[in-house]
């Protein structure tokens, strides 16, 4: 986005909408822009001449920092951030329903060496439901993936989640580089960037602490959705409330190869429901190592398991998508009603 300083933004015409309000710079100069939104904690967005320029809060009077404000309050405690006329945002970027990619900061959590300058810069990558509202309950589901291909990202894994979740009234969430695949994209950076965007939410969204957290994949993505829930659900991450996997071309059983520290409880395990997706001619993940993947599901405590099979071979089964969050939001439901 172009930033545009306010001596600058004189030289352009001053007719604007009806909505535009006079901005006012430290040094007294002014230029007629309307409010967008926030982009972080230290700017604003404004709309000058159909154009978006992008400026530092700091450098505004203190009457204009104060109007930014009283637009944008600060949340009370147990409520979540707004833009204006109550527009949910995510570290002042609004969203909607839908698609939405949201920057944030990773440079502060532990990737390994190879990793940590690749990684400083991330996104969120976020489906919301059709009137969303950040202090309702919601289940969500986090999505991994693949780690077969020179060009897969994590990214990737949420093109086939995102919209049938969405409108099974779930939100539906990855995060990425925004440089894409890292040198060494092992489970540990899944793990840690996984992580780092529900801490996010957290922090942004108070009540998504108690939302039920699921996890997804396909063929690695499976794998790793594994592992990455036991970690989302042991004391050191969190505890979080963890209610659900999606497996499909998975051909090992990785939840119970965390270390200790990272392992869940047995209780939080007996919360977890599995939907194994299974195609009959799969060469990779055959139906006899689906099997053996629910057994040593089942061993960890994860009893509650639907496995469906259907007439294809290693890959993603649309029908079988839906129909999982379908599965799973009830047994949510189930939990939520138990609490």
């Amino acid at each position: 986005m172009k930033r545009c300083p306010l001596h600058v933004c004189l030289l352009i015409s001053l007719t604007m909408q009806l909505s535009a309000r006079t901005w006012t710079n430290q040094k007294g100069q002014s230029v007629e822009g309307e409010f967008l939104r926030r982009d972080g904690d230290a700017h604003v967005v404004l709309e000058i001449r159909n154009k978006e320029h992008r400026m530092a809060i700091a450098d505004l009077s203190e009457e204009d920092q104060q109007w930014i404000k009283e637009q944008v309050e600060e949340p009370t405690e147990g409520e979540s951030k707004k833009g204006p006329a109550g527009q949910v945002t995510l570290l002042g970027v609004p969203v909607k329903p839908g698609l939405n990619v949201v920057p944030f900061d990773t440079s502060s959590y532990p990737f390994d060496d190879k990793n940590k300058a690749h990684s400083a810069k991330s996104n969120i990558h976020i489906f919301l439901p059709e009137g969303f509202d950040p202090t309702k309950q919601y289940n969500i589901m986090v999505t991994l993936g693949t780690s077969s291909g020179k060009n897969s990202k994590q990214s990737n894994s949420i093109r086939h989640f995102g919209a049938p979740g969405a409108a099974k009234g779930w939100v539906v969430m990855t995060s990425d580089s925004v440089k894409g695949r890292p040198p060494n994209y092992g489970l540990m950076w899944r793990i840690t960037m996984i992580d780092a965007a529900l801490d996010v939410l957290n922090e942004e969204w108070p009540a998504s602490v108690e939302w039920n957290l699921a996890a997804g994949g396909s063929s690695g993505g499976a794998k790793a959705a594994q592992g990455v829930l036991a970690c989302m659900g042991s004391k050191e991450y969190g505890s979080r409330r963890i209610a659900g996997l999606f497996l499909t071309g998975c051909n090992e059983e990785l939840y119970s190869k965390m270390d200790r520290s990272t392992s869940p409880s047995r209780k939080a395990s007996g919360n977890v429901a599995v939907f194994f997706s299974q195609g009959k001619n799969d060469k990779v993940a055959p139906p006899s190592a689906a099997e053996q993947v629910l057994d040593g599901l089942k061993k960890e405590g994860i009893r509650k398991q639907n496995y469906v099979e259907f007439n294809g071979g290693h890959g993603v089964h649309a029908p079988h998508i839906a129909a999982a969050f379908t599965w799973l939001g009830e047994h949510c439901a189930e939990l939520d009603a138990e609490r």
